[in-house]
């Protein structure tokens, strides 16, 4: 059996130094305690303290589907839905592809992400692990927010010729910081309907309850790629109008952009849709008069 240990993390083991004290004279921030626990307790942000994380994780090593690409993925889904994070220049952006499986159903579930140079300058104490996850090929490195939203908007326009998303609610974005993304999108006539926004916040409380409970079931599976179990690892859920749900705030410095993405694409998906076949042939030829 192949083992499916957290392998986000790959800090060789050395004589950790002094965890951050709480005292009155010195009171550290979460963010200070996870950043601690990353690096000198080989494990993710996230993961090295107690409290909330998120009822998905529990499930997250049993779920794997491993060596799970983008083509596989393609292959063997019946429909995909897509799942947008976009972030700052000091922030990742993430994009996650869902798909549901032909032979039974089961959901399927790639992402990626990018960052631009100014994220490692701006968060140095992740910058170690955004390389490895460079390395991985599931981050890239680009120079330009447009750079970034090519690259997306490619993505999307690869399964959308592949006739995998519906004809409406197939590409899903969080309407915060979009625009350079929209804009891609749209020279590459994917445009409303096809292109909706996912409200955030307690409207995503659907996929925070549900994704727990298909990954439990095995009816979830991911490729047990290092960038997204981290992302997995970094999540916090908190209390938001009395339903437990992940928010960046109580996720603190762990970076959960790629796990957003994929509760934007499980929205969609939870609309049962059916697969389009691609653009229409109408766009290149128009409309036939008998």
């Amino acid at each position: 059996m192949v083992s499916t240990a957290w392998p986000a993390t790959r800090a060789s083991p050395t004589t950790a130094k002094p965890a951050p004290t709480t005292n009155s004279a010195f009171k550290v921030s979460k963010e200070a305690e996870q950043i601690w626990a990353s690096q000198h307790l080989n494990i993710e942000i996230g993961v090295g303290l107690g409290g909330s994380a998120w009822s998905g994780a529990m499930h997250w090593e049993e779920a794997v589907c491993e060596g799970l690409t983008l083509d596989e993925l393609l292959e063997q889904s019946e429909v995909c839905t897509i799942g947008v994070d976009w972030g700052g220049a000091d922030d990742l952006a993430a994009l996650a592809v869902l798909g549901r499986r032909k032979v039974d159903k089961v959901w399927l579930l790639w992402v990626r992400a990018w960052a631009r140079p100014s994220v490692f300058e701006q968060r140095p104490k992740i910058a170690p692990q955004l390389r490895d996850f460079e390395a991985d090929g599931d981050l890239k490195v680009v120079a330009t927010g447009e750079e970034q939203a090519a690259e997306a908007a490619a993505i999307c326009a690869r399964i959308w010729a592949a006739g995998k998303l519906p004809e409406a609610s197939g590409i899903g974005l969080d309407s915060a910081g979009i625009a350079l993304l929209f804009d891609a999108l749209t020279a590459l006539e994917m445009t409303d309907p096809l292109v909706q926004a996912v409200k955030q916040g307690w409207a995503l409380q659907t996929a925070h309850q549900t994704l727990p409970l298909k990954l439990e079931s095995k009816r979830l599976l991911h490729g047990n790629q290092p960038l997204l179990n981290w992302s997995v690892g970094n999540a916090k859920q908190e209390l938001v109008r009395n339903n437990y749900m992940v928010t960046k705030e109580a996720s603190g410095a762990g970076k959960i952009d790629p796990l957003m993405a994929a509760l934007d694409a499980a929205m969609l998906m939870f609309l049962n849709p059916a697969a389009s076949g691609g653009p229409s042939v109408y766009e290149s030829r128009g409309i036939l008069m008998i």
